[in-house]
Order: C-alpha cells, then sequence, then structure tokens
C-alpha cells in the first residue's frame, strides 16, 4: 500500500536542501541524475526541470512504482533511467519542480554542481557554497 502523500511531501523538503538531483563528472561528461528523488515516484506525477533557466521547460520520465515497496529505488538500468549526461561543464544551474498525484507542485528548488569535488557526485543549492 503506498503510505500518504504527505509522508511523501515531508520526505521531499526533508531532501531539498542536501539535493533532489546530483552532478557528476565522468570520462568527460557531466551527468544529472536524478536518483535522490526516485523513491518518492510512487507519488509523483511530474518532474519538471530546465538547464540554466528557470523555464521548467523540460520533463523528466517517472518510473513506474511498485506499490508493495513504494520507497524502493531500484539499481541504475535501462529500465529505470535516472541520469541525463551532458559534454562537461555544460550545466551550470538546475531548476527542479516536482508535481504531485493529486496535482499540487511543490517549490521550485535551484542547484548548482559543487565545485572541487573531483568526480564525486554532489549538488549545492544554488548559490549557497559561498
Amino acid at each position: 500500500m503506498i503510505p500518504p502523500l504527505e509522508i511523501f511531501q515531508t520526505m521531499a523538503e526533508d531532501l531539498q536542501p542536501q539535493g533532489w538531483i546530483t552532478f557528476q563528472t565522468l570520462d568527460g561528461k557531466q551527468i544529472v541524475n536524478f536518483a535522490p528523488i526516485m523513491s518518492l515516484r510512487c507519488r509523483l506525477k511530474e518532474i519538471k526541470y530546465s538547464i540554466d533557466s528557470k523555464d521548467l521547460n523540460e520533463s523528466f520520465p517517472i518510473p513506474d512504482c511498485d506499490p508493495e515497496y513504494p520507497f524502493r529505488v531500484e539499481a541504475q538500468s535501462i529500465h529505470q533511467p535516472y541520469i541525463i549526461e551532458f559534454p562537461g561543464g555544460t550545466v551550470q544551474a538546475l531548476a527542479v519542480q516536482l508535481t504531485w498525484d493529486d496535482g499540487s507542485t511543490s517549490k521550485i528548488a535551484y542547484y548548482e554542481p559543487c565545485r572541487a569535488v573531483g568526480a564525486a557526485p554532489c549538488a549545492y543549492p544554488l548559490g549557497s557554497h559561498e
């Protein structure tokens, strides 16, 4: 059974400062990973995002929910796509907004890549590292 929406919304609020997404640089590619919010997918209707703007003009696909294990996040695979790849250094900031299954929306979260962390996955809330 899928828990009430309020539990998912509280989890999203608690996770927002650490990052709903992460950035990572591997093999010259910049990877944006949506895995941190995939545990919320059973109550998500849509994940909107935009690169280097606040337009929210892109939508990230939400993998199927398993009602028996609503918070479980499967390992990355071709059937569970959690990432978007860009040429290295392409994305300076990313805006994300969640739309819940009742049609309500989250606040927009803004993230930027962490600096000087090597290949470690990381995201800062925009402007927080200064």
